[in-house]
């Protein structure tokens, strides 16, 4: 029986075109899966930034009918690297506009939003950064 159909490759023997496509891919691959790790991390500033503003909606000290505005605004700004110009989401790129322009609408309504209404924003903008 032939050696390399018994599974068993020799000490010095040459490396076959598989094995060394597989050694070149490897590491990009690692490289890639990585980057779109860290990507899609929420940035911290902004996990602190929603958490100041949760505090300030619950013991009333922002004016709720700037809240949509403000949250909308402190998302879509975070830190100069996160800038939504410079996100690179693909598909999640329209749901995040989407998900700002209903932040936003709540501002322009004659009424100001109700608190639950606000509570719901705020829950999406956490499940948003949770992802």
């Amino acid at each position: 029986m032939d050696k390399q159909w018994a599974g068993i490759i020799e000490p010095g023997a040459p490396p076959t075109d598989e094995t060394q496509l597989l050694w070149w891919l490897l590491p990009i691959l690692i490289a890639g899966l990585l980057t779109l790790y860290y990507r899609q991390r929420p940035r911290p500033a902004m996990r602190r930034q929603l958490r100041h503003l949760r505090r300030r909606l619950r013991d009333n000290r922002l004016d709720r009918r700037n809240a949509g505005f403000t949250i909308a605004d402190c998302l879509r700004r975070g830190r100069a690297t996160t800038r939504l110009d410079r996100l690179d989401f693909g598909t999640q790129q329209a749901n995040w506009r989407a998900f700002l322009d209903k932040l936003q609408h709540a501002q322009y309504r004659p009424r100001p939003p109700s608190q639950s209404e606000l509570d719901t924003l705020l829950e999406d903008a956490m499940a948003w950064l949770r992802r």
